[in-house]
């Protein structure tokens, strides 16, 4: 997942990120973006995290599942076991033949030492609720050196991969008892990734005749014959194979009229994942443009070019990449809809990006036919694009720099596909910038590449295989529990008038939850018939996944000025995340993340309602958040609000932006602006879990063994543990400044701080830090 240029979390036809960076096709991805925007509950969503496409190649040595990795998680396996054996005897031991109404069956047993295991239990929740609750998590996981974040939701999603991996490698072709065209292609183009003889055969063949495809580049092409080199050829090709330099196009819901699809355009992707880190008053500034210019010219020598003039090309490069991040409409600004909209007919928008490029005639060669002047679009950085023409008429006469940075713009994600040693050059700019060590192995990052490319028949497969249907009545029992709550909640929000409300409360009832997956995937027929298009060539990896990003940019593009169909999914079935979609007023709960810890029937249900029942909350108020709140109930923008009750939500925002502003992680200040959305769907989310809770508690809750915890601590205990996680120094610097969401470690501070609810159930003094005299509160 990444940016729509808006400051939104949106869906790309292609890749990347909750994100947990994964680098080789690194982190971002410059794509034709598509569909709505959507605000997830974790970090940006990679591929193989579960959006509906792009690639993570994640980077570690080239064995299968490594056998280090093997021996630590079997040493890991086997501890936890015994520790949970030897904890469920003392605990058996010290139950009393008093304690009837204590649980000690082997499920509620194992669920106690799971809940414990991660707990500092000398740690004072009210002191510091995350040290409290995940003061020893670290020491329950191997984080592996590949990742520059490791959290619950990577433990889960790993532990997916695992499932999906031994699909991969059964011979069936099976789904719902029928053979699956579909699902034999998955598994051949599987082992193709698999196959590093013939990927190390091919060499830099693949890439090589794919940058002639787009246009050449004077790296490796030293016959450069510029009269032949045309700005709007070049782009459109580029655009079809899924990248956006220079400004990204897309295909998404129009804001004002969610009963259609229209092309957008907005500021792109840079190789960098922030515009901040190109100013060079940024304290990793020299190192993260020393390791840029060093991953390009370690590529240009690999395809036949001189390091030392391929990285005078890349300088080139940079300055330009530069010059576009000063002209960057700041992320702060982007996160307000009705400040970002801006329609305008073709013909206004060429006005706006002047001569340079003809509009016209590049959108013909990009979507194969011509579109009138009047065609209305919407451009959500006029600024930028602005901004943009007195750059592109001074950088214009230099073809070849274009053509370089045209080249590299793609080039640089398809290090995945070809001989380790390319895998291992974009590590040089990952690790400076994430901050990790090495590559994931082989298989899970072959995993990840098929997940990116047949994601919804691996999910078809997960879900048959893994997924029990019980669950989604039972989720959809807490989710209904969770809305009635918040909509009791509503009239005591002191600062909204009855109007505004009224129509509050009609958004929320209007809500669509989609729980599990989308129902035809497990349709051979519709299964088969979405991925028909999608060939593999055999022997040839690289090509057979250029196909697929033309495909998916094709499926795309051919939703333009069609009706959205309001049941469809952006992420994968396996995905352990969740999401709102404004446009639509829909939320999501894949099947992947309902199960332990965010979902367990042999869970307390008290801490259910903490994981699961908050989530839910969460996903809930982002219909209610600083950009939620300006979308209706049908995912029209409009202003729906009166001025008086406009004004409360934007002062008490502004208090939790100052409240969350003085929040340090790792040494840096949470950047309260930006992480608002977020911070208000935690708070949000959490209080109205704990009101469906409250409802749900009987007065005789059976106990578990081993824990000495009340249900209200377990509530938000539940909410807590879902959040334990490590960040590389360099990963936590980086978030701050690119994610809307504050990082994992601090969210659990967060929500007690500002619950009253929180500091009864610990006990919390007046004046201690998880109690403070000031609260803030929107929902």
């Amino acid at each position: 997942m990444t940016s729509n240029g808006k400051g939104e979390a949106t869906y790309l036809v292609n890749e990347d990120e909750l994100a947990k960076p994964n680098v080789e096709e690194k982190l971002r991805n410059r794509t034709i973006s598509e569909g709505y925007k959507y605000r997830s509950l974790d970090e940006s969503v990679s591929s193989s995290e579960g959006s509906s496409d792009g690639d993570t190649v994640k980077r570690k040595p080239d064995v299968l599942w490594s056998q280090r990795y093997n021996r630590l998680a079997c040493l890991l396996a086997i501890a936890v076991f015994v520790i949970a054996f030897l904890v469920g005897i003392v605990i058996y031991q010290h139950v009393t033949k008093d304690d009837k109404d204590i649980c000690t069956k082997p499920e509620c047993v194992h669920s106690s030492s799971y809940i414990t295991a991660q707990m500092n239990l000398s740690a004072d929740p009210c002191q510091d609720f995350y040290q409290y609750i995940c003061g020893n998590w670290e020491k329950t996981v191997i984080i592996p050196d590949s990742r520059p974040k490791y959290n619950i939701f990577s433990v889960v999603s790993d532990q997916n991969k695992v499932y999906i991996r031994k699909i991969l490698q059964s011979n069936s072709t099976v789904v719902k008892g029928q053979h699956s065209e579909t699902v034999q292609k998955m598994k051949t183009y599987y082992k193709m990734c698999l196959d590093i003889t013939k990927i190390n055969e091919l060499g830099s063949e693949p890439l090589t005749q794919f940058i002639k495809t787009i246009g050449s580049w004077t790296v490796t092409d030293t016959g450069f014959d510029e009269s032949k080199w045309k700005l709007e050829d070049v782009l459109a090709k580029i655009n079809i194979n899924n990248f956006a330099p220079l400004f990204d196009v897309g295909i998404t819901i129009d804001d004002k009229n969610s009963s259609q699809y229209v092309l957008s355009f907005t500021q792109p992707d840079l190789t960098l994942k922030s515009e901040e880190e190109y100013n060079s008053t940024y304290s990793s500034y020299e190192d993260l443009r020393n390791a840029m210019l060093d991953f390009g010219a370690t590529l240009g020598q690999y395809l036949g070019g001189d390091y030392n003039k391929t990285r005078q090309k890349m300088e080139e490069i940079y300055n330009l990449e530069k010059q576009l991040s000063e002209i960057f409409v700041p992320k702060e600004i982007l996160r307000q809809p009705d400040l970002s909209y801006h329609k305008m007919t073709l013909k206004e928008l060429q006005g706006i990006m002047g001569s340079w490029i003809d509009m016209s005639e590049y959108l013909q060669n990009f979507l194969g036919y011509k579109l009138p002047e009047d065609t209305d679009v919407i451009v959500y950085t006029p600024d930028y694009l602005t901004k943009l023409a007195p750059i592109m008429q001074k950088t214009l006469p230099n073809k070849q720099l274009l053509a370089n940075y045209m080249v590299w713009s793609a080039v640089q994600y398809f290090m995945g596909f070809l001989p380790l040693k390319y895998s291992k050059a974009a590590l040089i700019l990952d690790k400076v910038e994430s901050g990790v060590k090495e590559l994931d192995p082989l298989t899970q990052r072959c995993v990840d590449k098929t997940n990116t490319v047949f994601g919804f028949a691996t999910g078809a497969l997960y879900v048959e295989q893994h997924f029990s249907e019980s669950s989604r009545s039972e989720v959809q029992d807490i989710l209904d529990r969770v809305l009635t709550a918040f909509y009791d909640n509503m009239p005591g929000v002191d600062w909204m008038d009855k109007e505004t409300r009224e129509k509050a409360q009609a958004k929320l009832k209007y809500i669509t939850p989609m729980i599990g997956y989308p129902d035809w995937i497990l349709n051979v027929t519709a299964l088969d018939k979405y991925y028909e298009n999608v060939t593999i060539f055999e022997d040839r990896f690289f090509d057979t996944y250029v196909l697929h990003r033309k495909v998916e940019v094709d499926r795309v593009l051919r939703k333009l000025n069609t009706v959205p169909d309001r049941s469809e999914w952006d992420m994968m079935p396996y995905a352990v995340n969740a999401y709102y979609t404004p446009q639509l007023n829909k939320i999501f709960f894949p099947a992947g993340i309902l199960q332990r810890p965010f979902y367990d029937p042999d869970f307390p249900l008290s801490y259910s309602f903490g994981s699961i029942g908050a989530v839910m909350g969460h996903e809930m108020t982002h219909g209610f958040d600083d950009q939620g709140r300006h979308f209706d109930k049908y995912g029209n923008l409009q202003n729906w609000w009166t001025n008086r009750s406009s004004q409360g939500f934007i002062q008490k925002s502004q208090c939790m932006i100052d409240q969350y502003s003085q929040f340090k992680y790792q040494g840096y200040n949470i950047k309260g602006e930006r992480t608002i959305g977020e911070n208000i769907a935690d708070n949000g989310g959490i209080k109205s879990g704990y009101t469906a809770f409250s409802r749900w508690k009987p007065e005789d809750t059976e106990k578990f063994a081993g824990l000495n915890l009340t249900p209200e601590q377990l509530y938000f205990i539940g909410f807590g543990q879902i959040w334990c996680s490590y960040y590389t120094p360099a990963h936590a610097k980086t978030s701050i400044l690119t994610d809307v969401h504050s990082p994992a470690p601090v969210r659990p501070n967060g929500i007690a701080v500002n619950s009253p609810a929180f500091s009864k159930a610990f006990n919390c003094p007046k004046g201690s830090p998880m109690n403070p005299d000031h609260r803030c509160e929107v929902w």
